[in-house]
């Protein structure tokens, strides 16, 4: 597996040397099995380790679903859209933690998403909310103006995030914890003629 890294991260480096020789940038491709992702293309994002954790204990969702589109490709910073986010898949299709169950909806979306040609990924104006029924079905929401991740720069696309902050918003009363840290990671995905393929990334020169 470190072989296999190694050969992709010298591949980038030849290309990021030849595209610096004739003074051309390097663009950041996502594509699959049927070709580059055009404008518009919806992109979906998969966790079974969704994460985050209060001072009242951490709670967990095994099945974490996003949806949206991509505005742009093969730029140094690839952008697009998630319209849509569902968190559950534990008891009665809920999120489960230390402290009992827990529903998490998402809010305000949508959230403006980007992936960059340094491996960076980020979620901008990302918001939930959780309701606590062991903290008397509590309504908490949470928000965060930018979520980093990272993605690698060559093979299939998939989101790491660790620990980011999350902060109460005054839409929340007690017992609400105060904040939330994030993890997880996200599995990407597109259709094409109603199939689901994975989503895959590479680095190379962008045009002259």
């Amino acid at each position: 597996m470190k072989r296999i890294a190694l050969i992709g991260l010298t591949i980038i480096a030849v290309f990021a040397m030849a595209a610096a020789a004739s003074g051309r940038i390097m663009v950041l491709e996502l594509y699959t099995d049927a070709g580059p992702l055009a404008p518009g293309a919806d992109i979906h994002a998969f966790s079974s380790s969704f994460s985050f954790t209060t001072s009242s204990g951490e709670v967990e969702c095994p099945k974490s679903d996003l949806s949206g589109t991509l505005a742009n490709n093969e730029s140094t910073k690839d952008k697009g859209n998630i319209a849509a986010a569902s968190f559950g898949g534990g008891i009665e299709n809920l999120c489960q933690g230390t402290f009992g169950l827990a529903a998490i909806a998402a809010e305000h979306t949508p959230w403006p998403i980007e992936f960059t040609n340094k491996g960076a990924a980020a979620l901008k104006s990302v918001a939930f909310k959780a309701t606590f029924f062991a903290l008397g079905d509590a309504h908490c929401y949470y928000a965060a103006r930018k979520v980093k991740g990272k993605i690698p720069l060559s093979g299939s696309v998939r989101i790491t995030i660790e620990r980011q902050v999350f902060k109460l918003t005054k839409e929340s009363a007690e017992p609400c914890p105060k904040r939330a840290i994030v993890s997880g990671a996200f599995q990407l995905t597109s259709t094409s003629d109603e199939e689901e393929l994975e989503l895959h990334v590479r680095v190379k020169p962008g045009p002259k």
